[in-house]
């Protein structure tokens, strides 16, 4: 158990030292290299979020006008039938109503 906690402390203290050099290099590098990678995508993402700040037509706004939109042109479409509907059901029914 004293060998374990003394290689334990070797091994926190060279982690210490040399971070992302500590260790086997076909164990460290791509770890290393994973982390440099996140690093620019994190940049990359905080750049195209900050893109669209301050100005009027963003993403998000033109999908906000296009849902409205088409919610419109739906509510649109159906009071078009519902008028057309009572018009012919009056008829259907005077013609029922006059034949019984």
């Amino acid at each position: 158990m004293k060998l374990s906690s003394l290689l334990a402390e070797l091994g926190n203290t060279a982690f210490e030292k040399f971070r992302d050099a500590s260790g086997p290099k076909d164990v460290v590098t791509p770890i290393r290299d994973g982390l440099v990678q996140l690093q620019a995508l994190n940049e990359e993402i905080l750049e195209l979020s900050e893109s669209g700040k301050g100005l009027w037509i963003t993403p998000k706004r033109l999908a906000i006008v296009g849902a409205v939109a088409a919610c419109l042109l739906v509510m649109i479409a159906i009071v078009k039938v519902g008028k057309a509907t009572p018009g012919e059901s009056d008829t259907v029914g005077s013609r029922s109503s006059s034949t019984t």
